[in-house]
C-alpha cells in the first residue's frame, strides 16, 4: 500500500477504485442535461430504480465503484462497509488475475471518518489477503493528509 497524490502516481495503474453511494449520487454528473425522453419514461425509470448495498462493487470498465456511502443513513460512512468493500475489491482482483490497481483514502471526502478508521479498514482485509497474492495498491491521497497516513501506515506496520 504506497500513498501518494493523485498528480504524483507511483506507478500506472489500470484499474481505479472511486467511492460512491447507494443510489450512485456522488458519481453522477453535475451537469443537467436537456431530457431526450419524455418526462414519465424518466420518472418511472426513476421509481423503478434500484439501490446498491453498502459494501458492493460496481464494476464500470476500468472504473470500479465502491458503495460505501448511504446518505440516508445518520452515519453516512461506517468502517464495516468499507471492508466489506475492500474484500469485494480483492476478489474481483484476484478473478481477473490483477494485482496492481488505485483506490482512495475511504470515507474522508464525504463521510468525515477519520484517517485512522479508514486506513484500519482498508488494511484489514489487505492483511487477510496478503499471503494468497503480491499486491501493489498506489492509496490516492489528499495532499493535506498525505504526510499523516504515511506516520500511521508506518506504526501499522512496525
Amino acid at each position: 500500500l504506497i500513498p501518494a497524490i493523485e498528480s504524483d502516481a507511483p506507478f500506472p495503474t489500470k484499474i481505479n477504485v472511486l467511492e460512491d453511494d447507494r443510489w450512485l449520487v456522488l458519481s453522477a454528473e453535475p451537469v443537467i442535461n436537456e431530457a431526450q425522453e419524455h418526462i414519465i419514461r424518466i420518472m418511472t425509470s426513476l421509481v423503478e430504480q434500484e439501490s446498491r448495498e453498502p459494501g458492493d462493487v460496481l464494476i464500470r470498465g476500468y472504473t470500479w465503484l465502491a458503495i460505501i456511502y448511504d446518505l440516508d443513513q445518520e452515519r453516512i460512512c461506517q468502517p464495516a462497509w468499507i471492508e466489506q468493500a475492500m474484500n469485494r475489491i480483492l476478489e474481483l482482483a484476484d478473478e481477473r488475475s490483477l494485482s496492481v490497481f488505485s483506490l482512495p483514502l475511504f470515507g474522508i471526502q464525504h463521510g468525515d471518518l477519520g484517517i485512522k478508521y479508514s486506513l484500519d479498514a482498508i488494511l484489514k482485509p489487505i492483511e487477510k489477503h496478503l499471503p494468497q497474492s503480491h499486491l501493489k495498491i498506489w492509496l490516492r491521497t489528499p495532499q493535506e493528509h498525505l504526510r499523516t497516513v504515511q506516520k500511521q501506515l508506518e506504526k501499522q506496520i512496525v
